[in-house]
């Protein structure tokens, strides 16, 4: 079932950063919003999902900008809520002139200044929205009331971003194609990735066994977009993870030591189409050193929601996963999680942690309750008594 939203927003990945925190002053407000890359399920299609998420809003509000302006995408989006009769509000955050093509749908559509004043047309947006919701006979229950009237709506937004996930709100994480659009290439992203994986691993001996080459891991992460997440610091990537579907004979010699990073191809991988359960090789979350107070809880949630989501929309299950230490700060961590270290003939540090049947006790059993009860609901209808 899809989940209700009252909005559709459409933007151009390159501006980001302005959909997050239209978004975010949105569902301050009580106005639940649907955003790409956000609310795409793994492994669903692209194209699929949008259409859904149109047909199933009130309300479509366009992010305008020059980006928007010469997509093609946002001009199928623009289309198809025309046709389906929604509520179209474009929001001017840049002072431009709409494309001819976009003009044709929006020229009769009120628009809405947000390129004067920030704070006022975010004012204006909220207060266009209530109304039609008002008028649909939909309640509005806002999430956050407890934040000072005297702010301004940036600083409102990080107030309620703050209040409602304790972290810090500059820090963001990204799929690798958000990066792609935003200008960067596949092969400066892995670039990007060894020059902290080499900062992680300052110190250790056999430093590039672990690392593989950048252009290998560029072909893997790019036909497998959605298991590579990045997390990015006033626009600069300090840290990753990811994590793939191995098919059972390879992930067997991984457990074994006899496959590191560099020995890792596309044939090992499992491609996960279909509902099932799999093992998951999760590679070690880095993150340099200065961003690891918040930086590694935040990839770990963000890993643990990608499994839920997996379960919860694809049925799609890790039966275990393992990992290979590089540092002194991946074993801490492996340790909380209460992974078992694997007794291996080489001295690398590799641990492994069942997920089905999923762990009782602990820190992951504590933490991701949400993620226990999917596992535990699919032990005992697959395997359990």
């Amino acid at each position: 079932m899809e989940k209700a939203h009252d909005v559709f927003l459409s933007h151009s990945s390159k501006n980001a950063d302005i959909s997050v925190a239209v978004c975010g002053y949105l569902e301050n407000n009580g106005i639940k919003c649907w955003v790409a890359p956000r609310d795409i399920k793994p492994g669903s299609s692209y194209p699929e999902q949008i259409v859904k998420a149109i047909r199933n809003c009130h309300t479509f509000i366009l992010l305008v900008s020059e980006h928007t302006n010469i997509s093609e995408h946002v001009s199928n989006e623009i289309e198809l809520a025309f046709d389906g009769t929604r509520l179209i509000i474009p929001f001017m955050f840049e002072n431009i002139q709409l494309s001819d093509g976009q003009m044709y749908f929006l020229s009769r559509k009120q628009q809405i200044n947000g390129h004067t004043c920030f704070d006022t047309g975010l004012e204006q947006l909220k207060t266009a929205v209530h109304e039609h919701m008002k008028n649909l006979g939909h309640k509005i229950i806002t999430e956050i009331t407890e934040i000072s009237d005297n702010l301004s709506a940036k600083q409102n937004l990080m107030a309620a971003t703050k209040a409602k996930s304790n972290v810090n709100s500059e820090y963001s994480i990204y799929f690798t194609d958000e990066l792609v659009e935003m200008g960067k290439t596949h092969l400066e992203i892995e670039q990007e990735f060894e020059d902290i994986a080499l900062k992680t691993m300052t110190g250790l001996e056999g430093q590039d066994e672990w690392i593989g080459d950048p252009q290998q891991w560029a072909d893997i992460h790019n036909e497998h977009p959605d298991t590579t997440r990045i997390l990015v610091f006033d626009n600069k990537i300090v840290g990753y993870y990811f994590f793939l579907f191995f098919k059972e004979e390879y992930f067997e010699e991984v457990k074994k030591g006899k496959i590191s990073d560099d020995d890792i191809c596309i044939d090992m991988i499992e491609s996960a189409d279909l509902p099932g359960a799999f093992p998951c090789y999760f590679d070690d979350i880095a993150v340099l050193q200065e961003h690891r107070r918040l930086g590694p809880i935040k990839l770990l949630d963000d890993f643990i929601e990608r499994l839920e989501l997996y379960a919860e929309e694809c049925e799609i299950f890790a039966t275990e996963m393992c990992t290979v230490a590089i540092s002194k700060h991946g074993e801490d961590m492996c340790k909380k999680l209460v992974m078992e270290r694997l007794e291996v003939d080489t001295d690398d540090m590799i641990f492994l942690l069942k997920l089905l049947p999923f762990p009782q006790e602990g820190f992951i059993a504590k933490r991701y309750t949400k993620l226990k009860s999917l596992y535990d609901e699919y032990w005992s209808q697959n395997y359990g008594n």
